[in-house]
């Protein structure tokens, strides 16, 4: 009976600790998805999308998924540029985690841009969600297409952005909150 149990409790840990697709966004990370990347900082946090537009973006000297420009005070333009025709019926531009002041998503379509509200996949009433910032993506995006994410923090700003379904997001989200409450 002692080594059932222990046999037990050792396939009960290594499972929980092997969960890397419940707690893991990277195969929907928008670099995987055909989206080049670049960012520009915008040290006087008054930008609009007319001004940036112009700007000379940078591209993130590391190839890493995530994005971290560490605790700055300044606001960043993410600009994502589409290398592919995307179907994205019913999928969600997705920033995990983000401890952000505040975040606006901007498609640039016909030189003219459109501003996407946040998103709260649990709520129709209400678009504030705690566990991130969430955007509804268009059904297509076209090959060429530019997006601009405007962010600001006042903390460490960490922007792991993916691109995810929306029901594989609420999956992920409600059994994320199973395991850490």
């Amino acid at each position: 009976m002692k080594i059932i149990k222990s046999v037990l409790l050792i396939f009960i840990f290594v499972n929980l600790f092997n969960l890397n697709g419940f707690a893991n966004f990277n195969d929907d990370n928008i670099i995987k998805k055909g989206f080049t990347v670049s960012y520009y900082r915008d040290v006087s946090n008054n930008a609009t999308i007319k001004d940036v537009k112009d700007q000379k973006f940078t591209i993130p000297k590391s190839e890493n998924e995530v994005l971290n420009f560490g605790i700055d005070n300044a606001t960043y333009w993410i600009k994502l540029i589409s290398q592919n025709r995307h179907e994205l019926t019913n999928q969600v531009l997705y920033i995990d985690q983000a401890r952000l002041s505040y975040a606006e998503l901007f498609i640039i379509k016909n030189n003219s841009a459109s501003k996407l509200s946040l998103f709260n996949p649990f709520s129709y009433s209400k678009s504030r969600f705690t566990q991130g910032k969430i955007f509804k993506l268009p059904a297509i995006i076209e090959k060429g297409s530019t997006i601009y994410i405007k962010v600001h923090s006042n903390e460490n700003l960490i922007l792991p952005i993916s691109i995810i379904k929306e029901e594989t997001l609420l999956e992920k989200i409600s059994f994320r909150g199973i395991i850490f409450g």
